[in-house]
């Protein structure tokens, strides 16, 4: 399931040396027009860990701790129920390739994904969500680009994700980033219940 996050450009870079691996945004009140797309893969001090920058967002990865953050804002964060969506075992099992955004401590984004067990070639994004002072600003954008680029080093060569048929603003940001849109598939996660797929395929991803 994926936040309705507004369509957004590359995500900005501080002047600091890639190697590190420091991404900082402003609010979406704070918004600078010029940005520069990273190579992300060259930017990441390993296959799932990110850097820090002091009263700045920084991005790192998720613990088991998380979870409680994250699903007390979620609801609010998409002005409906959603919480069921995201079980705490994902972040008790899944925590290691799941990223974190925060800004002085306080929750301003998430990815929650995972490899495949089952298909060396796959990545899964089940879940992406960003608090609503921060869309806008590349973050959505950078934490997939990270992920992304995370799997491309585990050698993963395709990611996907679903969302629902009337999550717009999701299906924009997927088309955006270049993933081949699906669907919508009857019945996908049990009657009544159909879902867009994305899918995309790492190779010929132009951003690595």
């Amino acid at each position: 399931m994926q936040e309705p996050v507004q369509k957004s450009s590359t995500s900005l870079l501080p002047q600091t040396p890639c190697a590190q691996s420091v991404f900082t945004y402003p609010s979406r009140r704070r918004a600078r027009r010029s940005r520069v797309r990273p190579r992300a893969a060259e930017c990441l001090r390993n296959r799932w860990h990110t850097g820090h920058v002091d009263g700045q967002l920084a991005i790192r990865r998720a613990a088991a701790a998380d979870y409680d953050a994250i699903i007390g804002v979620v609801d609010g964060w998409w002005g409906r129920p959603v919480t069921t969506a995201l079980p705490r075992l994902f972040l008790e099992h899944f925590a290691h390739t799941s990223l974190i955004a925060e800004r002085d401590g306080v929750l301003a984004g998430f990815l929650i994904g995972f490899v495949s067990p089952d298909d060396p070639r796959a990545a899964y994004i089940h879940f992406a969500g960003i608090d609503p002072d921060h869309r806008g600003t590349g973050l959505a954008r950078d934490l997939y680009n990270r992920f992304i680029a995370a799997a491309k080093s585990d050698g993963r060569e395709v990611i996907r994700a679903i969302t629902s048929p009337n999550n717009v603003a999701s299906i924009a940001f997927h088309k955006a980033l270049g993933f081949d849109v699906g669907g919508p598939i009857m019945d996908y996660n049990g009657p009544h219940k159909d879902m867009v797929t994305f899918e995309l395929h790492i190779p010929a991803w132009p951003q690595l």
